[in-house]
């Protein structure tokens, strides 16, 4: 696991505007996030798109996110591997990961940004 952690503001004016809808597009994520925004669990993202609706979390001013991202086993295993038995993290009864195996891609690879967009307003709103 791997807490990616960032400290934005967003202007007061952004966030009083009236049909405004923010989302939340983490870009690309190996392999499940977990969001955090402002202390508020957001839910758990497992496939693309990796994107949620933050608009009722977000705040005028500082805001707080936090993603906690898990992936596989395998790039573990294969540093495991490489490492005298007394100094590993894991164990296997049969290994299936050698120490040659290729690292696959891990964590928060983003681009992460927030998509800001205006719903259309019911008339008489």
């Amino acid at each position: 696991k791997a807490v990616y952690r960032k400290t934005f503001d967003l202007p007061p004016s952004r966030a009083e505007e009236r049909g405004l809808r923010i989302l939340l597009d983490l870009g690309e994520v190996r392999d499940l996030a977990v969001v955090r925004l402002n202390g508020r669990d957001l839910g758990t993202l497992w496939l693309a798109p990796w994107r949620l609706d933050v608009s009722d979390a977000l705040k005028a001013g500082e805001n707080t996110l936090e993603i906690e991202v898990s992936n596989v086993w395998n790039n573990r295993l294969a540093g495991d591997a490489d490492l005298p038995a007394a100094k590993r993290r894991t164990f296997l009864l049969a290994p299936t990961v050698g120490k040659d195996a290729p690292l696959l891609p891990a964590g928060l690879l983003g681009p992460a940004r927030l998509i800001f967009m205006k719903q259309a307003l019911a008339a008489g709103n």
